[in-house]
């Protein structure tokens, strides 16, 4: 089989998952008609889509094997184990540490090694995600303070 049909396949279905999960999403009285918090899980599950569905469609000649073997070593299950444990948390964890600490252990679990880098893009990026969610698209995350 090749591998842009197999992926296209998965992608398909986290794409319909993602369209179903959008459409479960309440919408608040006072949110606006025209964007609401359906939004943008919809253009999203929309562009993951039309993805799988332009690598069902037209795939690479690469076989499943050589596409997934990147996909299968340690550092990246362990950023997929990473993601997991981020989503059963995210409830009880303060928005920003979260965030943090996601990005810090998922920069080094990628091969980042600069302690700058370290420093301040997990700080940079709780932040900035922080304040879009916060007083962007006025979407309350769980803080501790």
């Amino acid at each position: 089989m090749r591998a842009d049909r197999f992926m296209g396949g998965v992608l398909l279905l986290f794409a319909m998952a993602t369209l179903w999960f959008a459409s479960e999403l309440r919408i608040l009285p006072s949110s606006s008609t025209t964007v609401t918090t359906r939004s943008l899980p919809f253009a999203v599950g929309v562009v993951i889509a039309l993805g799988a569905l332009i690598l069902i469609l037209r795939p690479s000649p690469r076989l499943l094997g050589e596409t997934l073997a990147p996909v299968l070593r340690p550092q990246a299950m362990a950023f997929v184990a990473l993601l997991f444990v981020y989503a059963l948390t995210f409830r009880y964890v303060d928005f920003r540490f979260g965030v943090w600490l996601f990005m810090l252990v998922s920069m080094a679990l990628l091969g980042e090694r600069r302690p700058l880098m370290l420093a301040i893009m997990p700080i940079a990026c709780a932040a900035v995600i922080f304040m879009i969610f916060r007083y962007g698209f006025i979407v309350l995350v769980p803080t501790w303070i």
